[in-house]
């Protein structure tokens, strides 16, 4: 867009609808799928959640040493202290061109709800669904007690129990729509009040539950930088 001034073909007001236009959309794109010599490379997609980024936590270790194995796709998900769920399906949607029966999509904490939101919105059917450490998927008082002794921002603390209370989805659809569900959870995640009921929640996706002691929330504070449980889901073709 940087040449448009300049551009003799545009009409003026062809111009001014150009400018309006420009960064106003979801976008989308044209990908095509990646094969090497054994076939057609799975494409990954992780979601980090709240406050998360893109290299945190066990992410940059999964991207660097797996990405000749498959097409890894790790989003800095936008505004990630002060989170919007349309914001948050937006950024995913811009790569949904690229998923297919293949696809493994990766959720962290907020990510979880998150890529269940956007697979029961965009009927994509993929492959499998990993949850590490999910969120709730609404909002309830026990959980964000938990969240309220962090002393976050208010402003944060707001954006996310509306995040929760705007989530609304319909597991029963969503679980149509992957070929296997995996829920990671350790019953010692310091942002989980109960984990039973945190199972219960996502219990229509009948996902099967790789239960720890000791993994807390699955992400750096807890020393998970590296986390090889996840490539025997991955591998294991179902």
């Amino acid at each position: 867009m940087e040449n448009l001034k300049s551009s003799y073909n545009f009409k003026d007001i062809e111009k001014k609808w150009q400018k309006k236009w420009e960064g106003k959309s979801c976008g989308t794109g044209i990908d095509f799928e990646i094969e090497n010599l054994g076939g057609k490379i799975s494409n990954v997609l992780i979601v980090h959640g709240w406050c998360g980024t893109s290299d945190g936590n066990w992410f940059k270790w999964f991207k660097e040493n797996y990405k000749d194995k498959y097409d890894i796709i790790i989003p800095d998900m936008p505004n990630s202290e002060k989170p919007k769920i349309d914001e948050w399906i937006c950024e995913i949607e811009k790569h949904k061109n690229k998923f297919n029966k293949n696809t493994i999509l990766i959720g962290h904490s907020l990510g979880c709800p998150t890529i269940c939101k956007f697979l029961e919105k965009n009927k994509i059917k993929i492959k499998k669904l990993i949850l590490v450490a999910p969120s709730p998927i609404s909002y309830n008082k026990k959980d964000f007690e938990i969240i309220r002794k962090l002393k976050v921002p208010k402003e944060s603390e707001n954006s996310l129990k509306k995040y929760l209370e705007d989530l609304e989805i319909n597991f029963s659809e969503c679980s149509t729509l992957v070929n296997e569900v995996v829920l990671y959870l350790s019953k010692d995640d310091p942002y989980v009040a109960d984990y039973n009921y945190r199972l219960k929640e996502y219990a229509l996706l009948t996902p099967e539950i790789k239960l720890f002691e000791n993994k807390g929330h699955f992400n750096s504070e807890t020393g998970i930088i590296e986390f090889h449980e996840l490539l025997d889901v991955i591998l294991n073709d179902k």
